[in-house]
């Protein structure tokens, strides 16, 4: 168990890729972060495939010993083909209870690269950390600097006045899976209250 500032983490929910089709580093991240999390004696939670990244840091986290829960659409359950080797897997009947699921089991987030359903994911947590509706660190994983033009793009908002730049504070960036677990252990505190400043009008 890791204590940070905002309370034990037991549990670390990973957004990731349900793909198999990207470069064999990725695969590999994945399987790292299931290890590592299963290492420190952490539950896995995840989106509930066997396949792609999902798959591999699912299956990693088993071998290591460590417990995993999935949670899975039953839409997905054949697309994303279900892992029905974990620990616990929760179906749900939508993708917003999936997120809210998940959401609600992790006491931490840890974003590897994906598509489009990861970026919902993660937009989401981020989102939902700005409002304060959770307090939970979260560690955008940039292995080969699969989000750095994402990340520029967060800076471009901040620069035209759409994102305030204390909100760049919700979330931390790291390179590698050792990386993210050094950001838990010295995990920023959340953001300053901006919205008096953020709504004034503008001089």
């Amino acid at each position: 168990m890791i204590d940070t500032a905002s309370g034990p983490i037991r549990a670390i929910t990973v957004y990731c890729a349900s793909s198999n089709a990207m470069d064999q580093h990725y695969l590999d991240l994945a399987s790292e972060a299931g290890r590592a999390i299963a290492d420190q004696g952490l539950e896995l939670v995840y989106g509930g495939g066997s396949v792609g990244m999902m798959g591999r840091a699912a299956d990693a986290a088993l071998a290591a010993g460590g417990r995993v829960r999935g949670i899975i659409t039953r839409d997905l359950v054949e697309y994303e083909v279900a892992h029905h080797g974990v620990t616990s897997l929760q179906i749900v009947e939508t993708m917003h209870a999936r997120k809210q699921a998940m959401t609600g089991a992790g006491d931490a987030f840890f974003v590897l690269p994906g598509g489009f359903g990861t970026l919902d994911e993660t937009m989401e947590a981020i989102t939902w950390k700005q409002l304060r509706i959770h307090s939970r660190p979260i560690v955008i994983v940039n292995s080969r600097g699969y989000f750095d033009t994402l990340l520029q793009f967060f800076q471009e908002a901040v620069d035209r006045r759409f994102i305030h730049e204390n909100n760049l504070r919700l979330f931390d960036v790291a390179t590698t899976i050792d990386e993210a677990f050094m950001c838990l252990e010295n995990q920023r505190m959340p953001a300053p209250e901006t919205d008096a400043l953020w709504r004034a009008p503008r001089p």
